[in-house]
């Protein structure tokens, strides 16, 4: 992924649950990126919980239909 402010590779630092970071957060995923030329500090929400539990909803009517 490329930095939006100086164009240069940005560096992934960790993924976190958002439970334990941002628990009012509508995904579950967090991940924390940055970029060591200008310093500029990125994070990418990922995986929806409500799109997770719609997936999980149509799985269990396709076994009960």
């Amino acid at each position: 992924m490329k930095c939006f402010y100086c164009n240069a590779e940005v560096r992934w630092n960790n993924d976190y649950d958002t439970e334990d970071t941002y628990p009012d957060s509508e995904h579950d995923i967090v991940s924390m990126y940055n970029c060591d030329e200008c310093d500029t500090w990125y994070e990418v929400f990922s995986h929806r919980k409500e799109e997770k539990n719609e997936h999980k909803n149509n799985e269990q009517n396709k076994k009960q239909g």
